[in-house]
């Protein structure tokens, strides 16, 4: 009946999570749907930084739920770890599964992401939005560059010799614009 110790179990959290969720939640609405128990309930309140929006004991199917309930109203992203994850990063609109071995985890998912990177996902996420808007900038070039040869092979400035040879660079241009806007906006931590 005398105690000479004890053991304190407790989980272990990924380095660099607290900022990464003060980080998104500047961005967007934030959940935590995890199939554990509260146990730890404070913890992760400090360390996702809010007390509401944290939910246990969830099943697969009440994630799913949870998600296809939230997209109805807004955009959706599921970051999962696991295959009880799968069903609700399918019906959100972007899935992402957080693996730390990418060769033996591949569930359906949108983006597969090394757990040692995981907090990166806010540059990620700032990165895909500038991305969009270099292919909405390639669609103005390659539009503008189409509508002033159209006009001067009509006007009958431009031959049909040297609209055969320019035809390519337009090509060629939208490429280099992509890959040098998409090299300079890239996340500085991804270069390491």
């Amino acid at each position: 009946g005398i105690y000479k110790g004890k053991f304190n179990v407790s989980s272990l959290y990924r380095k660099g999570l607290k900022p990464m969720f003060h980080a998104l939640r500047k961005k967007c609405q934030l959940y935590l749907l995890s199939g554990d128990v509260d146990a730890d309930r404070k913890r992760l309140e400090s360390i996702f930084g809010q007390r509401k929006g944290l939910f246990f004991n969830q099943t697969p199917a009440n994630k799913k739920e949870f998600i296809e309930n939230l997209s109805e109203s807004s955009p959706t992203m599921m970051v999962g770890d696991g295959f009880n994850d799968s069903g609700a990063m399918k019906v959100a609109d972007v899935g992402v599964a957080v693996a730390d071995d990418i060769h033996r985890f591949s569930p359906s998912s949108d983006i597969i992401i090394q757990g040692n990177r995981l907090t990166l996902l806010p540059e990620i996420l700032t990165y895909s939005k500038r991305s969009l808007g270099i292919v909405k900038l390639n669609f103005a070039v390659a539009l503008l560059y189409n509508m002033v040869g159209l006009m001067l092979a009509v006007s009958g400035i431009l031959t049909p010799l040297y609209a055969a040879v320019l035809m390519p660079l337009s090509s060629i241009s939208v490429v280099i614009i992509a890959f040098l806007f998409t090299f300079i906006f890239r996340p500085k931590p991804m270069i390491k």
